[in-house]
């Protein structure tokens, strides 16, 4: 038996001289057409990094922007919500009338929301009408005559985070 295997052995290892010799062999020439092709291995890399990062640039530069569908939804929701705002004190059914419009118009421009100044800017309108709401409910659940004070500086409070909601709106829309 161990002539069996030292014969096997004696003719395996021509055969593993053989294969290291043709990986030698294999590995200089990879090594040749790399230095052959190197200049253009290292371009076409740094050509597929530079577009990489253009690429990266761009959409970076569409997501900072209101897309244009969405710039003129958004116009007019916040000429509705600003409508509701100027109807906040007569209530009833005028107020209720353009609280709907005012929301149908929101929901519209939420859904031409394409990138995140859309989105940023529908967070805004949303913001917007909800202190407008906020207002109105506050103005109709409060009686001035029972603590005068508590009404007033409430008020105070909730006129003030509406403008800020407004502001926020106005700039986040015009951007």
């Amino acid at each position: 038996m161990n002539m069996n295997l030292v014969g096997m052995q004696s003719q395996a290892q021509p055969m593993i001289v053989a294969i290291r010799q043709h990986a030698m062999g294999f590995r200089d020439e990879l090594t040749n057409i790399y230095r052959r092709y190197r200049p253009w291995i290292l371009g076409g890399a740094a050509l597929f990094v530079v577009l990489v990062a253009a690429w990266i640039l761009a959409h970076r530069q569409s997501e900072v922007a209101l897309s244009p569908d969405f710039r003129t939804s958004a116009q007019q929701a916040y000429e509705a919500i600003s409508s509701c705002e100027n109807y906040r004190p007569y209530g009833g059914d005028s107020w209720k009338a353009r609280e709907i419009d005012a929301e149908l118009s929101l929901a519209e421009a939420a859904a031409h929301a394409r990138t995140r100044a859309d989105l940023r800017a529908a967070m805004a309108l949303s913001n917007y009408l909800h202190e407008v709401k906020l207002v109105h409910l506050a103005r109709q659940v409060r009686n001035p005559k029972t603590a005068p004070h508590d009404y007033t500086e409430s008020t105070r409070e909730f006129t003030q985070e509406l403008r800020s909601a407004k502001q926020k709106a106005q700039t986040a829309i015009q951007s």
